[in-house]
């Protein structure tokens, strides 16, 4: 993937400036002949490897968010170890919406915090009083009581009513991450590190809205045409102890510990929802005012070439904001 980005693919070359993996092992890089070979890659491409555990940090998943890294761009797309990766006709289609939505969150796979009854009530009425106003639907937020539940809905990625996106394929300004790592946070970045499903993910996503004062934006993870295929694979999740398997979500089997993960996920969104008091109002789907919005839902659920409202009909930027 990164030879792709560096050097294969002309037009991942005209937007990548410099790829930087963060090496939280405690094992060296170069154990491996792979291992080798990627150090290697940093002698003749802007590509380099940032060792948090050599300059003393521990192994953390927030060590990606760190402002040690010196990022020199003020676009930042994250990616899991374990992908998924998308094509460079997506990745376009989420740097051009990051562009003209630079405060916000922008994401490819995006989850929905489903509602307590007592929120559903509020947000209904803020959301009235919000339309009275012309005002944007996703920046208003719903206060969260310690008598209320939100539930982590994993059953599908949503474009509309997302509270949080997960890193991979992920747009961020490079000015969070002073904010991320502020002394203020230090309580939550600890809650990511002693929590069994080590939420960054959910962490980051509540941060950010707080901060700017909207919810994430969705972008279409992939673009669909004749050559762009679905990723071979799907994520397979870390595991919650050492004896555990990975978690694979595509496949049927370990119900018990997916529906462990289900619940241990709810319990962040709550501990971190009830830190902040409140929640944000959701995302607006990539297909937001097009004849692809069908209700809360894009149909398709991924965009073809030309369905994007800041794209034109061959893909390339619009030169106005949709």
């Amino acid at each position: 993937q990164i030879l792709k980005m560096l050097q294969q693919d002309k037009g991942f070359k005209s937007l990548v400036h410099e790829v930087v993996v963060v090496w939280n092992g405690e094992r060296v890089v170069e154990e491996t002949q792979l291992g080798k070979a990627l150090v290697d890659l940093t002698k003749t491409l802007p590509f380099r490897i940032s060792y948090p555990l050599k300059a003393g940090f521990p192994n953390d998943l927030m060590n990606r968010y760190h402002p040690r890294l010196e990022i020199k761009t003020k676009a930042i797309m994250y990616y899991d170890d374990d992908g998924p990766f998308y094509s460079y006709k997506a990745t376009l289609g989420g740097f051009e919406l990051w562009k003209r939505n630079s405060n916000a969150q922008i994401g490819a796979m995006a989850r929905k915090l489903d509602l307590d009854e007592r929120q559903k009530v509020e947000k209904k009425e803020l959301l009235q009083e919000q339309e009275k106003t012309s005002a944007p639907v996703d920046r208003f937020f719903i206060s969260h009581c310690p008598t209320d539940e939100l539930n982590y809905n994993y059953f599908e990625f949503a474009n509309f009513g997302a509270n949080m996106v997960l890193p991979s394929g992920s747009f961020l300004h490079s000015n969070y991450l002073c904010f991320l790592w502020h002394p203020i946070f230090e309580e939550i970045r600890q809650y990511v590190k002693d929590h069994p499903v080590k939420p960054d993910d959910g962490t980051v996503s509540a941060i950010v809205s707080h901060l700017s004062g909207r919810a994430p934006k969705v972008y279409s993870r992939r673009i669909n045409e004749s050559k762009d295929q679905p990723p071979p694979h799907g994520r397979r999740l870390m595991k919650l102890h050492d004896k555990q398997d990975a978690i694979d979500w595509d496949n049927p089997g370990n119900h018990d510990t997916k529906m462990m993960w289900g619940r241990l996920r709810s319990d962040v969104a709550n501990s971190l929802i009830r830190y902040f008091g409140s929640i944000n109002s959701g995302s607006l789907g990539w297909c937001l005012n097009t004849p692809w919005q069908k209700g809360q839902y894009c149909k398709p659920e991924m965009a073809k070439i030309g369905y994007l409202p800041w794209m034109n009909e061959d893909h390339t930027p619009k030169s106005t904001c949709p």
